[in-house]
């Protein structure tokens, strides 16, 4: 099988949400000052908008969108989010949408329009394929029967399996699965593939591959639960590359076995987290998948400076969300505002794809001895972020027939 030349774009975790809901006064404010997503909200609109304006300009073959299309599921949010690929179609642009943990079954979509925030409706999974069917399944090959899987041929010689790995059942949870009936679905669309001559690329919302040391032992919902099996399986089967999101961070892992089958788990920052990329693909000739990063530089309110803006917002909030962490568990305010920067100082560093391990990891001078004891707990998952392993996070070209990259 061989791969077409194709160009195509990735966009994941926009996490639309409708300024309809509010972005200003005591409700919406009060709602940033005690959450723990680190979202520019008041921006997402204008942050799709400018994406869409892009991509209109740079016309890809397709776009795909790796799930949390809105902030929690809001059926508004998914309304306005699905008008908004619907221009990109008008242009000639196909777009395959997935879901994630975010859309389906979430009880937490509000309005803070008013003084107090109220609950909002949201969707189910049968409102989801309604609603985004002409965003992947209205034209797919197959479906799963388990799961909103779908195979699909964006172009001629190339099929996307798009694999819904969250759990949405009853309510939405943050960690994922690939239930096992999808999993052997999977595996017999890429046999079919196989036997028909097409290549293959997939996407999800979870990451299928561990992104940093401590990934799993910290932040194990990030990962789908049966990640070891699924990797291998898949891998095995001739999938090559994945595409996901839902970490928010610009990171790129693969696994080879000695058999010689390998995968790649492309994750893509969310566009409402700084660095707010997106993902450019191109697959030449010669086998070769280039990816580089781009980002949001532009939005309606903020035209030039947009870039330091989000930045400085995604980290201060992350600083607060940090300190307010470490209070609650007893860390003294002035040591807890201490540490905190130096916490998002690593998870800035592993979500932008610039792991530069600095001198001090985590200076706690000053600290007493339960500020200490918090922060050797977690200082492992510090050390993991800083860590630079495997391929490049940004700009690099993978060879799709023998698993190898390259910096660009």
């Amino acid at each position: 099988m061989k791969y077409p030349p194709v160009r195509f774009a990735v966009m994941a975790d926009p996490h639309y949400y409708s300024p309809s809901l509010g972005i200003s006064g005591p409700a919406f404010d009060h709602m940033l000052a005690t959450t723990t997503d680190i979202k520019l909200l008041a921006d997402s609109a204008e942050i799709v908008d400018a994406a869409v304006q892009m991509l209109v300009q740079a016309r890809p073959d397709f776009l795909l969108v790796c799930g949390d299309l809105t902030k929690d599921g809001e059926r508004v949010c998914h309304e306005e989010f699905a008008a908004r690929l619907a221009v990109l179609q008008q242009h000639g642009i196909a777009v395959y949408v997935i879901n994630g943990n975010h859309d389906i079954n979430n009880q937490h979509g509000r309005s803070y329009a008013a003084a107090v925030e109220q609950p909002v409706s949201g969707i189910t999974h049968l409102e989801f394929q309604r609603i985004y069917s002409a965003f992947g399944p209205a034209d797919a090959l197959d479906v799963d029967p388990h799961s909103l899987s779908y195979l699909t041929e964006p172009v001629p010689g190339l099929w996307l399996l798009a694999l819904d790995s969250c759990r949405w059942e009853g309510r939405a949870r943050v960690g994922g699965r690939l239930r096992n009936g999808t999993l052997r679905w999977a595996l017999r669309c890429l046999e079919r593939a196989r036997a028909s001559g097409k290549a293959v690329i997939g996407m999800m919302h979870h990451g299928l591959l561990e992104h940093y040391p401590g990934n799993r032992r910290f932040y194990p919902d990030y990962l789908i639960a049966n990640d070891v099996v699924a990797a291998d399986v898949l891998a095995r089967g001739g999938l090559p590359v994945v595409f996901t999101g839902h970490f928010h961070a610009q990171d790129v892992q693969r696994q080879r076995w000695p058999q010689g089958h390998f995968v790649y788990d492309i994750e893509t920052s969310s566009l409402a987290t700084y660095p707010c990329s997106l993902r450019w693909a191109a697959i030449t000739p010669e086998q070769q998948l280039q990816l580089t990063p781009w980002p949001i530089t532009s939005t309606s309110s903020h035209p030039e400076n947009f870039a330091p803006y989000a930045r400085r917002y995604c980290y201060d909030m992350g600083v607060q969300v940090a300190r307010r962490r470490l209070r609650r568990l007893g860390v003294q305010t002035t040591q807890a505002a201490h540490i905190a920067p130096q916490v998002i100082d690593a998870f800035e560093a592993h979500c932008t794809g610039n792991e530069q391990l600095p001198q001090t990891i985590l200076d706690l001078t000053g600290a007493n001895s339960w500020a200490r004891f918090i922060m050797r707990q977690r200082r492992p998952l510090l050390e993991g972020l800083w860590a630079q392993q495997g391929p490049a996070d940004n700009t690099l070209t993978i060879d799709l027939t023998s698993g190898e990259w390259a910096r660009q």
